[in-house]
């Protein structure tokens, strides 16, 4: 049986997720304040904002929480412009 697009877009993001992991973890290490967790810091907004929890263990490629820092945390992966 030949794979669907859904399947080989899920591999892809899959892939993504395990290749970005340790870039997103050194980043938001270094922006975190008082070296505390990152992906708990980012677990506690969430429950705070949508009433649960979302998974956000950065070492787990089925958890989307590498690809979703990467979109919403632009300004720790961009160097700002310059004049």
């Amino acid at each position: 049986m030949a794979i669907s697009n859904r399947d080989r877009v899920s591999r892809g993001m899959d892939i993504l997720a395990v290749g970005l992991a340790q870039f997103v973890d050194e980043r938001m290490t270094a922006v975190t304040p008082d070296g505390r967790d990152w992906a708990e810091m980012l677990q506690a907004r969430d429950a705070a904002k949508h009433g649960r929890e979302k998974q956000t263990d950065p070492t787990d490629p089925a958890s989307p929480a590498s690809i979703r820092v990467s979109a919403n945390r632009t300004e720790v992966y961009c160097e700002p412009a310059s004049e």
